[in-house]
């Protein structure tokens, strides 16, 4: 919609803009729902992690989200296993 577009609904009167303002919520309601949709994944939503598409989360690598010791110094390294 261009200004001209909208000053002309403006000047048919009250009604004519409700009706304008009720389609253009209407249209943005329809665009806002694949959005929503599209945004969920296993994070913030009931679905499991094999449903997320790939690469779209990088996963934590286990050791250094729970290990204090390595969350501590930056510069920690794991001993290697013998």
């Amino acid at each position: 919609m261009d200004r001209k577009e909208a000053e002309r609904i403006y000047d048919a009167g009250r009604e004519a803009v409700v009706e304008a303002l009720m389609a253009l919520d209407a249209r943005i309601r329809k665009l806002e729902e694949p959005i929503a949709r599209l945004t969920r994944n296993s994070s913030n939503s009931s679905r499991p992690p094999s449903s997320d598409p790939p690469g779209s989360t990088k996963r934590h690598n286990r050791f250094f989200r729970y290990n204090p010791i390595a969350i501590r110094s930056p510069n920690y390294q794991r001993s290697p296993r013998s």
